[in-house]
């Protein structure tokens, strides 16, 4: 895979080279730029496969190079030093980023998944942008990373995420299930101020969707649908806690 690198500051784009060449082997570097003009005359003439791109360029964002280039489906890994509310849209939309300083384990991560990920890359930047321009920052909705597909999901629409052989079932209401290729730990991380909570070690709730909750030290929460899922003895105090937000 023929990568081109996109950073203004030229310790950080170093770093970032020197990693790639290291610890990616699979991926070649074809070209780098340092600033919007540069980077899009770059892309648009060498066509590579993924970009490494910080966020924010001196002539202007990295979204103008996205929407200027000539191949709108190209693989976006973002690179950023600001941690703030706007990174949760990356995830709410299914696209990697890495905060700088960089860890190469994520580098070789995001890497490995983008390698994976050939297609709707224009679909998932699109719905991020909508995310980001959006004026009360909605993240009542969430790309589903699935093995063929990205799908967009309502939050409302989801009783329980389940954790199956390495990947995630996201169980819908209907009794309808997406397949993602992401953690249950990444969904549990990500929609937690959803009251989306992990009552077991297999599974997450959400908690928006359950009507009863037993008090036995061992028991189950009924969904709104019916379908019960056991939560672990150590979380007993945690489910007891939130009885109230059902009364």
């Amino acid at each position: 895979m023929n990568v081109v690198i996109i950073e203004d500051e030229d310790n950080s784009r170093e770093f970032l080279s020197n990693a790639i060449k290291k610890f990616v082997p699979e991926v070649t570097i074809i070209g780098e730029a340092s600033n919007v003009k540069n980077a899009i005359e770059i892309i648009n003439n060498l066509k590579p496969q993924l970009l490494f791109m910080d966020i924010e360029l001196p002539d202007g964002s990295g979204f103008t190079i996205l929407e200027k280039i000539d191949d709108k489906n190209i693989n976006v890994i973002f690179t950023t030093a600001f941690e703030n509310y706007a990174l949760k849209a990356y995830r709410y939309s299914a696209v990697d980023y890495l905060l700088k300083p960089l860890s190469i384990d994520e580098l070789m991560e995001a890497t490995q998944r983008a390698m994976v990920i050939k297609e709707n890359n224009d679909y998932r930047l699109a719905f991020l942008q909508s995310k980001l321009k959006a004026a009360d920052h909605n993240d009542n909705d969430i790309l589903i990373d699935s093995k063929e597909e990205f799908i967009k999901v309502d939050l409302n629409d989801i009783m329980a995420f389940q954790a199956d052989a390495g990947i995630t079932n996201v169980v819908l209401k209907g009794g309808k299930n997406i397949y993602s290729n992401k953690t249950l730990k990444f969904y549990e991380e990500l929609l937690e101020e959803k009251k989306f909570v992990r009552i077991h070690r297999s599974h997450v709730v959400n908690l928006n969707k359950v009507t009863k909750i037993d008090k036995s030290r061992v028991g189950n929460v009924t969904m709104i649908d019916g379908s019960l899922y056991e939560f672990a003895a150590r979380k007993k105090s945690l489910i007891l806690s939130l009885i109230n937000d059902f009364s």
